[in-house]
């Protein structure tokens, strides 16, 4: 009786490193996160470690990107479908233009603020292991964005502008000076204990006149710092008898622009 064998060809060579290339992308994907995860907890939000969070992120791209395409080749039909979801993704990221509710991203903006007292002070920080005057109110303005953006699924808070100033060192001479348009100037102020607060908003900054000292205020006279002397971000009630040097000393106040608009 005879038998028959079906003949299989060997799989080409580089289709063999073709099907590899999702499961390197993926490797070196888990050991950026490893690595970027470990800096974060050792060292300050630099330039260098929003390098290697881009990298991080774009990488996981690359390794979504690499499976889909796998998938696709398998699938052919899935091709359509998903370019036309694509086209509407980037047409929604490009046009999108709603207004945001600015009272639900200062409301927002205000309790990341409150979720980091206590947290240690540390000259250039901007993460719950650590975090300096300018770093307190700056990370939890992008990070009030990022999850007012997702609860709206509003696209402007994840435009170029957001990516810029997640990017940029905004510290408190760029606070001051205005430098990139991120703040403009409300008012001055011989002090903040006892001052009638009619004419803030909460989540407005505070500068000392010697430029030392930045406090953001959360309403009810309360007013929010990362404190070197004490080491750690504590809250502040400003009334006439609170003898803090940071709130008896001449301030000037702004105002973050995506409140002042």
């Amino acid at each position: 009786m005879e038998q028959d064998y079906e003949l299989h060809e060997p799989e080409p060579k580089a289709a063999g490193r073709a099907a590899r290339i999702p499961y390197v992308l993926l490797w070196l994907f888990g050991a950026l996160v490893l690595a970027t995860g470990a800096l974060l907890r050792v060292l300050p939000l630099s330039n260098g470690i929003r390098v290697m969070l881009l990298a991080t992120f774009g990488v996981g791209l690359l390794t979504l990107l690499a499976f889909v395409v796998r998938r696709f080749v398998d699938h052919p039909g899935m091709l359509y479908p998903s370019f036309f979801i694509l086209a509407l993704f980037v047409t929604w990221m490009i046009l999108g233009n709603k207004p945001y509710d600015t009272p639900a991203l200062r409301a927002g903006y205000v309790k990341r603020l409150e979720a980091q007292k206590g947290t240690r002070y540390m000259a250039g920080g901007e993460t719950d292991l650590g975090i300096d005057e300018s770093g307190l109110a700056r990370s939890a303005l992008w990070q009030a964005m990022v999850i007012e953006g997702i609860r709206e699924v509003n696209p402007r808070f994840l435009s170029m502008e957001f990516w810029r100033f997640w990017w940029r060192d905004v510290d408190t001479s760029a606070i001051v000076s205005g430098r990139y348009g991120y703040t403009c100037k409300v008012l001055d102020a011989d002090r903040l204990a006892g001052y009638n607060s009619f004419a803030l908003e909460r989540g407005d900054i505070a500068v000392t006149s010697d430029s030392e000292r930045l406090l953001i205020y959360l309403g009810k006279q309360r007013w929010i710092e990362a404190d070197p002397r004490e080491s750690k971000v504590l809250v502040r009630k400003a009334t006439p008898q609170n003898p803090a040097k940071s709130l008896n000393t001449p301030v000037t106040i702004y105002r973050w622009w995506v409140f002042a608009r």
